[in-house]
Order: C-alpha cells, then sequence, then structure tokens
C-alpha cells in the first residue's frame, strides 16, 4: 500500500504543518506550484467539473492567486476536504503523486528520511556524536534520495509487478 493512500483519514486527513511552516494535507504542500499541478490533472482528467463545485473551483484557484502557500490553519481545513474528493475523484496513487509533488520531492517524503536515519544510526554507531543530526537536515536527506533515486525507482518498478 503506497504511503499517500487517501482512505481512512478523517474529515481534515491527514493535516499537519510541514518544517518549511505551510500546511500539507494527504502529502500534498498547500502551495502554489502543487496545487496548480493536481487542478491541471483534474482538468485534464475530467475530474474537476465532476467533483467541485463552481464554488470550491473558484476558492481553489482564488487561494493559489493570492498566496505562495497556506500558513493558516482555517484556510487549511477549508481546502482539505476540496483536496481529499480531487484526489479519491484522480485514485491517488504513486504517479499522480510524482506527477503533483515532482519526483524528487515525492522520493524524499517516501524513503529519504528513511535513508537518512539510517545513515545517521550507522555514523553514531562508528561514533560520530553529531549524526543524529543528519536525519533532520533537509539538504542531507535531498542528497541522499537523488544518489538513490535510480535504486528507487528500480524497487518501485519491481513491487509494481
Amino acid at each position: 500500500m503506497d504511503i499517500f493512500c487517501v482512505e481512512g483519514f478523517d474529515d481534515y486527513g491527514s493535516l499537519r504543518r510541514a518544517e518549511d511552516g505551510f500546511f500539507e494535507v494527504y502529502g500534498i504542500p498547500l502551495k502554489r506550484a502543487p496545487l496548480v499541478r493536481l487542478m491541471r490533472l483534474a482538468q485534464r482528467s475530467g475530474a474537476l467539473w465532476r467533483c467541485l463545485s463552481m464554488t470550491e473551483y473558484v476558492f481553489v484557484k482564488l487561494v493559489f492567486r493570492v498566496t505562495v502557500g497556506v500558513r493558516s490553519l482555517i484556510l487549511a481545513r477549508a481546502l482539505a476536504p476540496i483536496i481529499k474528493k480531487l484526489l479519491e475523484l484522480l485514485r491517488a496513487d504513486r504517479g499522480l503523486m510524482i506527477q503533483v509533488l515532482g519526483e524528487v520531492d515525492y522520493w524524499v517524503r517516501a524513503a529519504g528520511r528513511a535513508l537518512a536515519e539510517k545513515v545517521a544510526r550507522i555514523a553514531q554507531l562508528w561514533g560520530n556524536r553529531s549524526a543524529h543530526k543528519w536525519a533532520r537536515d533537509e539538504g542531507f536527506i535531498r542528497y541522499l534520495t537523488i544518489m538513490n533515486l535510480p535504486e528507487l525507482r528500480r524497487q518501485a518498478a519491481l513491487y509494481a509487478l
């Protein structure tokens, strides 16, 4: 089961504040670029007009025209059910999340943090006292993800069969 599956969440989804201060709903950062990509995918598939009312559509368009990202809990709670509808209709899967987030950002979320924690644990066992910080360092996580991207793709292709 994919880590970004939308089944089993409450009305507000997996609403959480990311490290950059913006909110995320169902793994989608509430920033302009991911919202635009999600809306574009929904529009191309025809799901946009089947699942959103005109008011919801205008609301989402207004949010990403006016703001760079959502930092308000009230606004994030208003967007959560709309994002949930879109993802359920698009049947959220790995391919969709890669298209919405971008490949590197998807793999950072899906596997990069676990890689960084593993490397940090090994370094601590070898005696590096400051290695515990590596697991939270965004640059290090991104570096490990990019360096292991071919392997992550290969493993994903094997498990998809």
